[in-house]
């Protein structure tokens, strides 16, 4: 997900996000991904938020492995896994009512092609081990909530992470699996529950190779390419929280500044003009190393953009990458406002609770 950042950096990634996978099943997987977010309708659009949906999957490293690259800031998460390494998954789920804190989901460690039928099997899969191969060779269901991940077997593959959540508004999750299963003795649909597929971000991309190459695996590129530039590069990390600010105007009022801190409730009146500013550290851009062809790497840099989700229905324009200028609704009451920071193949989320008076 000069290089465009989006879409074309899932491909210059390469293998840090399993890039290797063809362009046709990519697509697939990426549509998936956005229909199993919580089962979205049709209407109303994909930006309004009306019932409990997946907005982000991102996994965090608990112990570093020996591959492991070291964070270069204090302040910042390596983005990336190795085989070795221990990893997390950390879910942004919202609904109307703000974040959803209280949910249980299961994980489930996966080929991203195959996850559904296999979790979807009559009796459910293994517990996964204490060093699963990357790819998996079949299903398994994280225990405690974390994986360590094993022995690196071959570096084309599309290994996920497949989540499973019921919803406040819906069935719980022991419910979904069993409905998944066809267990549930009925013909129950999937209406209410969280599915997601995320891929497994791998890197850096050199080490991998080198791994690679030191476990007998077919070069992908030659060893040589791996000159000390590349091995200079940092490793994909999370971009930081944004800070936001919040410039409101309401018929009659001189304008507002305001500077809210992650969750933070702003109050506005009906048909006010609101714009919030996103301001993000300009090294969160990063430089990152791609696969360029079959004989070496190529260099290109980071965009940051922010995407938007409400709670409500609002008009709204967007003057650029990181702002959002919307008119408060006619109804009042609370309106949510999800912030999604990404660079392309990442995702910091933070969020404001607006209360809107007549």
């Amino acid at each position: 997900m000069a290089e465009a950042r989006g879409r074309d950096k899932l491909w210059t990634r390469a293998v840090k996000a399993v890039r290797y996978t063809p362009a046709g099943v990519r697509r697939s997987l990426h549509t998936l991904a956005l229909v199993l977010a919580g089962c979205l309708p049709e209407a109303p659009p994909p930006w309004q938020v009306d019932h409990t949906i997946a907005a982000a999957l991102r996994f965090e490293v608990v112990e570093r492995g020996p591959w492991a690259a070291d964070p270069p800031r204090e302040d910042r998460k390596v983005a990336e896994v190795m085989p070795g390494d221990t990893l997390r998954p950390v879910p942004f789920v919202v609904g109307v009512d703000g974040p959803a804190l209280d949910l249980k989901p299961r994980y489930f460690f996966c080929d991203a092609q195959e996850c559904l039928s296999e979790v979807g099997q009559v009796g459910g899969v293994r517990d996964c081990g204490d060093d699963e191969v990357v790819p998996p060779v079949d299903a398994c269901e994280l225990r405690g909530g974390t994986l360590r991940l094993g022995e690196l077997t071959a570096l084309l593959h599309s290994a996920a992470i497949f989540m499973v959540a019921g919803t406040p508004e819906g069935p719980s999750t022991y419910k979904c699996l069993k409905r998944m299963r066809g267990e549930d003795g009925g013909n129950e649909a999937l209406q209410g529950c969280l599915l997601r597929i995320e891929l497994l971000q791998l890197g850096p991309t050199w080490r991998l190779f080198l791994l690679a190459a030191l476990t007998g695996l077919p070069d992908a590129v030659p060893l040589t390419a791996i000159t000390p530039a590349v091995t200079a590069g940092e490793p994909n990390l999370f971009p930081g929280e944004p800070a936001l600010t919040v410039y409101v105007t309401e018929p009659g009022q001189a304008m507002r500044t305001l500077t809210p801190a992650r969750g933070d409730v702003v109050t506005v009146r009906r048909a006010a003009q609101v714009v919030i500013t996103a301001e993000v550290d300009p090294d969160d851009a990063q430089e990152y190393w791609f696969v360029s062809g079959t004989d070496g790497f190529a260099a290109a840099n980071e965009v940051l953009t922010i995407g938007w989700l409400f709670t409500q229905h609002v008009e709204w324009t967007a003057p650029d990458l990181l702002t959002i200028a919307w008119t408060a609704p006619d109804q009042s009451g609370p309106l949510y406002v999800y912030g999604l920071l990404g660079d392309g193949s990442t995702i910091t989320p933070t969020w404001l609770r607006f209360e809107v008076e007549g």
